[in-house]
């Protein structure tokens, strides 16, 4: 994420400069500049809550059946047990016979059963 805003930035910094360049005035090219760098961004946010929903089945609730693909408990199975802030979620999950609960990012959990 912290490459996509840095992206974000050199992109309106380029722009301010390219209408400054072209005789604009340097507020209102700084503001043009933020204005699209604040766009491209909510288009990637939504971009990547499409991606995620179509590869991960992604936002996941309470009570999915999910499958671990990352991490040390890769392959196993387990049940979201509660959400986080933002792609985290909180895992229940068995290791050794034992009941585990991880918080995992989205990326590193499948569903297991579609809704």
């Amino acid at each position: 994420m912290a490459s996509v805003v840095a992206t974000l930035v050199l992109i309106a910094t380029w722009i301010g400069y390219i209408l400054v360049e072209e005789g604009g005035a340097i507020i209102p090219s700084a503001f043009g500049g933020a204005f699209i760098s604040a766009s491209l961004l909510a288009a990637y946010g939504a971009g990547y809550q499409l991606w995620a929903r179509a590869v991960w089945g992604a936002p996941f609730v309470v009570g999915d059946r999910v499958r671990i693909v990352r991490g040390p408990p890769a392959g196993t199975q387990g049940v979201v047990v509660s959400r986080g802030q933002g792609v985290e979620v909180e895992v229940e999950f068995e290791s050794s016979g034992q009941p585990c609960r991880k918080r995992m990012r989205w990326g590193a959990i499948r569903r297991a059963v579609p809704r």
